[in-house]
């Protein structure tokens, strides 16, 4: 395929109830929106149909690009699968249960086009509108505080699932991620301002769509939280060693974008 501007990821993993309705929805608002683009979904090795979903969703429209895993590799795995197998210059992704409003695609390339190297919604700047169980809020919150503590990272939501990136100037960045799964975007985001790229984090309206089950979330807060612990200690060490080379940094407006 000759090169677009913009690629967009659905990463599924169990999402046959919801995969057709995400792709229908999401191909409707890139045809109306963008002249040049390309869907690809990259499915991990689901134990349910969604890879047959998937598939008779591909056959069905050249536009539309299949990965699929015979082995689950870990969401962060597979982002980094279908970033490499993209042809956009600038490339999105964005969960299947459309927690965050497709409308903000638009902001997200328009970040990309203006300079940003990596642009990201936030649940939790002025602005944003967020319904999610309190448990979880709660834990997201004392999450992202403590990477900005850790880090001094600048950004207030590292772990949003609608993320777009330029992809020629984000690889040196995502070639220094070593997790495979949910740790993958606070990790590349933590080296994207090691590196001094320019991130721009924005509001976003975001629901939790996990149904009425509160546990129904393939993130489970306990277990993940312990996880995530692990690996914010082990970036440090990471970060200490000097391993995330450090890019000159344009101290001009701008490195660091809230819009």
């Amino acid at each position: 395929m000759a090169a677009v501007e913009l690629s967009v990821i659905l990463p599924a993993y169990k999402e046959e109830n919801r995969l057709r309705d995400t792709v229908g929805s999401v191909r409707e608002y890139l045809r109306r929106e963008f002249p040049s683009y390309e869907m690809i979904i990259v499915e991990d090795a689901s134990p349910d149909n969604t890879y047959q979903v998937a598939r008779d969703l591909a056959a069905g429209d050249p536009g539309i690009m299949l990965i699929h895993n015979d082995k689950r590799l870990g969401r962060g795995s597979s982002l980094n699968e279908a970033i490499m197998a993209s042809h956009g210059q600038y490339v999105i992704y964005m969960d299947v249960d459309l927690a965050t409003d497709i409308h903000y695609i638009r902001k997200l390339v328009e970040s990309l086009r203006s300079g940003a190297v990596l642009a990201t919604g936030s649940r939790l700047i002025k602005g944003a509108d967020m319904e999610r169980p309190v448990v979880r809020d709660i834990a997201s919150k004392a999450y992202n505080l403590f990477v900005r503590l850790l880090f001094s990272s600048k950004v207030y939501d590292h772990q949003c699932g609608f993320k777009g990136f330029n992809k020629a100037e984000i690889m040196p960045a995502l070639n220094l991620v070593r997790d495979n799964h949910w740790f993958w975007d606070t990790e590349l985001l933590v080296i994207c301002q090691n590196m001094g790229f320019r991130v721009d984090e924005f509001p976003v309206a975001w629901k939790h769509n996990g149904g009425d089950n509160k546990n129904a979330s393939k993130v489970r807060v306990l277990k993940d939280s312990a996880y995530m612990g692990r690996r914010l200690l082990g970036l440090k060490v990471r970060q200490m060693s000097g391993e995330l080379t450090v890019k000159s940094v344009d101290t001009s407006a701008g490195t660091m974008g809230h819009h």
